[in-house]
């Protein structure tokens, strides 16, 4: 459930690299998940799992903070798919192609901007570029992202809504998830640590009883980014999330 990022994680002119929470000239980063093992002395990684929300990921970073490649992995280490990104010339992200482990083409994502600079529009096509759907987005005076609205062809409505809220430092702090009747499916609570670094979040069904809290603890490198993430639910230690970081 956890989304990783600094101040202005909501905000579409932040890099890759701060909507990930990293600092400094990250070249690349891999992120590989265990199950998390009490030996009676300390927690030690297990064999390989993850919450359903997360992937094992392999990142790699531009010197602007521009994510260039990104590679999913599946709990078993088999590669799942593998993303590369385009940019502009305003370092605006323009094109996600996402490729089959066999590098075949499969889908497509095409993003567009307003004058000021935020993603307006996300469009998404099958590798023959027959469109599948499409995203519409609306921020605040900040520049925060406070509503994602997904839409089908041959419909006027939107399938899918989210909308957002933020704190004063610019940190995601509620999602709210709807349906097309404009239902609420589901709803998140975010906290964050001095650091806007994210400690806890709370799930809910659409009844508003909770149906998981996860808090998150860190280690950390000499750069500030952390390196070991322990991620527990309802107070107990459930995964190790390990992460290698190269710096340019």
């Amino acid at each position: 459930m956890a989304f990783y990022c600094t101040t202005g994680c909501g905000n579409s002119k932040t890099n890759d690299l701060k909507t990930l929470g990293l600092v400094g000239k990250v070249k690349s980063i891999k992120e590989m998940t265990y199950e998390a093992v009490d030996n009676g002395r300390k927690l030690e990684t297990g064999k390989r799992a993850a919450p359903s929300w997360k992937k094992d990921t392999y990142r790699l970073f531009d010197k602007k903070g521009n994510m260039v490649e990104e590679y999913l992995y599946r709990n078993d280490g088999e590669l799942k798919y593998r993303n590369t990104f385009t940019y502009n010339s305003n370092d605006q992200k323009i094109e996600e192609l996402t490729f089959k482990p066999d590098s075949t083409l499969w889908y497509k994502y095409i993003l567009k901007y307003n004058t000021e600079g935020h993603l307006t529009e996300k469009i998404l096509t099958k590798s023959d570029d027959h469109q599948i759907s499409n995203w519409l987005f609306q921020y605040d005076n900040q520049g925060n992202k406070t509503e994602e609205n997904q839409f089908f062809p041959n419909r006027s409505e939107p399938t899918l809504k989210t909308v957002y809220k933020y704190d004063k430092r610019g940190n995601k702090v509620e999602e709210y998830m709807y349906n097309g009747e404009n239902t609420l499916i589901a709803k998140w609570l975010s906290k964050y640590d001095d650091k806007n670094r994210i400690i806890e979040e709370d799930y809910y069904y659409s009844d508003g009883s909770l149906n998981a809290k996860e808090t998150y603890n860190y280690e950390f490198d000499k750069k500030g980014n952390w390196i070991r993430q322990i991620i527990s639910e309802d107070g107990t230690p459930k995964f190790i999330v390990l992460r290698e970081i190269i710096y340019y």
